[in-house]
């Protein structure tokens, strides 16, 4: 089994939370490091809250920079970190489960 072969017909969903500038910027060290890799996905998935909910349309162009047909779930209340994670994890299983992906 190729990975590759794998990693082609998958998507990459992604959850975090977004507290200042300062991690948008480690954020784009991520996501640039790791782009040869994401970019063999067959699509990204991101769910996000946030600190200060003005920090959504800069993640939302951090992510579209790169993969401009990714998705963006912006969650507009963060319950901390235990509930925060699981929110987030909800959101993004509920996506998958109400979309259609071929």
């Amino acid at each position: 089994m190729i990975l590759k072969s794998i990693i082609n017909k998958a998507y990459y969903g992604t959850i975090g939370h977004i507290s200042s500038i300062d991690d948008l910027n480690l954020l784009e060290r991520y996501i640039v490091h790791n782009l040869p890799v994401l970019k063999e996905y067959k699509g990204i998935i991101v769910a996000t809250n946030y600190k200060d909910l003005g920090l959504a349309v800069k993640n939302a162009q951090l992510w579209l920079k790169y993969f401009p047909e990714c998705k963006i779930i912006d969650l507009k209340e963060n319950r901390g970190h235990n509930f925060g994670t699981a929110d987030l994890d909800n959101a993004l299983f509920n996506y998958c489960k109400n979309n259609t992906f071929s």
